[in-house]
């Protein structure tokens, strides 16, 4: 059975091939470091800016997770002595 596609979803993938800066921007909700790597990668190299501007609207939440948890951990105490 085909799942639905998301109409928003669509809108954003067009957008990140067409216009990876304004995706981004658009995505992170404000003009961030982000925006200017994807202007910088889109002026430079077209094709990395759209890789990037895809990653970071569709794969930015599982580097987000992916860093928190291993941050959370708690530290390795170096001064133990067996």
């Amino acid at each position: 059975m085909p799942t639905e596609i998301d109409l928003a979803s669509v809108y954003q993938v067009v957008l990140c091939v067409l216009l990876p800066p304004v995706a981004v921007w658009l995505h992170a909700g404000e003009c961030s470091i982000h925006v200017m790597l994807t202007f910088l990668l889109w002026m430079l190299f077209v094709v990395p800016g759209i890789v990037y501007a895809i990653g970071f609207c569709f794969f930015r939440a599982l580097f987000i997770h992916r860093s928190k948890t291993i941050c959370d951990q708690k530290p390795v105490d170096r001064n133990v002595y067996f």
